[in-house]
């Protein structure tokens, strides 16, 4: 008897070909990309490193990275194929980028930039290796840094909570707005009590939990639902517990650094019990079996010629998705090169039937980062003092913009002024016209402020922030700048807020007309070429 010859594992020249020629187009697409995104990303990881909120980007990307090393068997056996549908995602997130970078909306940016490193894989692999990838690549979109305006809506809810928890144990306690008072002493619902951290936390904890613990959808969707939930409750009831340890302790428990940390260990304590319950209905994965080994397929002389082929195919469909990569930062230079406007010479507006009013009449003040131009006047008939203040901003950038969380009507972290109520009000004008604007009832030392805002722009005025944001886009695109301003008129209340909206009408019929005229012809001066 002779003895069988050893096996020898046979390789797969075909898929071990096309790999490797996919692997180098999506390096080089990616390269390229992050170099012509380059201060994007950059933004991006400052943002990881700066901020307590989304420094879980940091752990995100590698985790994210670790998760696809594990499944790279499945990936490897899908056949890479040069995908042109590619372009439309490329396209689509080269749109949103340079809407981002001419809005100064930074969000749209670091979400864009996602999408382009996505259309770059989509791109070069195809459908079916991105498919067996869609886990990883999908966790990896928590890594933008994205949620900041929840902060408002969930500070609402610990507010509401901790009134509501509070009053059932009987203890005295009033609200105003984000102030909370107690017999034993005086709190605020500040921005960072909202709990915006442990929902972003929670959720990207709870949504790699699901993946890893559980296999049918229902049950995946469940718990990432609960992991949603269970911190807003958490938080409230965090806030709650932290209002009466300094109550029963006098202000002395609960009121400095030892606040934040039992913040986070209640946090802790509280994932750790869910991440507990969740293991109980946990579903093991069944074993994998090995992967077939692959066919050798045909070696024989038309080989060479397939394999050249297939290069110059999928060389050609990347290269020529390269444009939609490359093509809109010099795009977006251009056109701020087209709107590059100066800064407008802004007077106090002369109102009819209003005389010039000296002395201040109220400490308040809204908060305005940098703006162009600005102007801010006291006017006096009838009735009492009133105020206007105008912020006119162009060349609009990260650091100096009109719509921001830095502009406020009471600034983030003011402790004597704070806005108490809001909503919308839509003012009748002589001749027919109308405006709509926000209103705000603003408490703090001395009287309280009734105040109205609105946004103006050369294509029309809003109350809407995401509105005047994309009309300073649109105004870019179309090479007439992002030329704008937020125009705030404000009374002190004395008597009753209506009577005070009524005083803010007349100084809107009269105030209107000349605001626009002058912001009017401040653009014309500085748009003129």
């Amino acid at each position: 008897m002779t003895s069988a010859p050893p096996e020898v594992a046979v390789r797969h020249p075909a898929v071990g070909y096309h790999w490797r020629v996919a692997a180098g187009l999506l390096l080089l697409a990616m390269a390229l990309t992050l170099w012509a995104y380059a201060d994007t990303a950059g933004s991006l990881v400052a943002i990881w490193w700066r901020s307590e909120t989304y420094a879980h980007g940091l752990l995100v990307v590698p985790v994210a990275a670790y998760l696809l090393w594990q499944r790279r068997d499945r990936v490897l056996q899908a056949q890479p194929r040069a995908q042109p549908w590619a372009y439309l995602l490329l396209l689509g997130a080269g749109l949103l980028w340079a809407a981002g970078r001419l809005g100064a909306v930074l969000s749209f940016e670091h979400f864009a930039l996602y999408f382009l490193l996505l259309g770059c894989v989509w791109l070069a692999v195809g459908t079916a290796a991105l498919r067996r990838a869609a886990f990883p690549i999908g966790f990896a979109l928590f890594a933008v840094p994205f949620g900041d305006f929840l902060v408002v809506p969930l500070q609402d809810f610990t507010a509401h909570f901790t009134v509501a928890a509070v009053q059932l144990t009987g203890v005295p306690i009033y609200r105003e707005g984000y102030d909370l008072a107690l017999p034993s002493g005086n709190w605020r619902v500040a921005e960072v009590c909202s709990g915006l951290r442990y929902v972003i936390a929670s959720l990207v904890l709870g949504v790699l939990y699901a993946h890893l613990m559980y296999r049918s959808r229902w049950r995946q969707a469940a718990f990432i639902g609960i992991s949603l939930v269970v911190p807003v409750l958490a938080n409230g009831l965090r806030a709650f517990t932290i209002v009466m340890i300094g109550h029963y302790s006098g202000m002395r428990l609960a009121v400095g650094v030892d606040h934040l940390i039992y913040g986070w260990v209640f946090f802790v304590v509280v994932m750790m019990a869910l991440f507990i319950i969740g293991a109980v209905w946990r579903e093991d994965r069944p074993a994998t079996a090995a992967a077939p080994s692959p066919s050798t397929g045909n070696t024989g002389l038309l080989a060479p010629a397939r394999r050249a082929q297939s290069r110059r195919t999928a060389l050609a469909i990347v290269l020529a998705g390269l444009p939609a990569l490359l093509v809109w930062p010099p795009t977006v230079a251009w056109l701020d090169q087209r709107n590059d406007h100066a800064a407008p010479l802004l007077s106090t507006p002369q109102i009819e039937g209003w005389q010039p009013h000296e002395a201040p009449f109220t400490s308040w003040a809204p908060h305005f980062v940098s703006p162009r131009a600005a102007v801010t006047a006291s006017y006096r008939a009838e009735g009492g003092p009133v105020g206007l203040v105008v912020a006119y901003y162009n060349n609009q950038a990260q650091a100096g913009e009109l719509v921001s969380w830095r502009n406020q009507l009471a600034a983030r972290g003011q402790l004597l002024w704070g806005e108490i109520d809001h909503g919308q009000r839509r003012v009748q004008l002589p001749g027919g016209r109308d405006i709509e604007v926000r209103e705000a009832l603003l408490h703090g030392p001395g009287t309280p402020v009734l105040a109205w805002t609105w946004y103006w722009t050369p294509l029309r005025s809003t109350a809407s922030p995401p509105a005047a944001k994309l009309l300073g886009v649109i105004g870019r695109m179309l090479g007439r700048g992002d030329d704008a301003a937020q125009v705030v008129l404000y009374v002190p209340i004395e008597d009753k807020p209506e009577a005070a909206a009524q005083r803010l009408r007349e100084l809107a019929a009269d105030a209107v007309p000349a605001i626009d005229h002058q912001l009017s012809a401040a653009y014309r001066q500085v748009a003129a070429p």
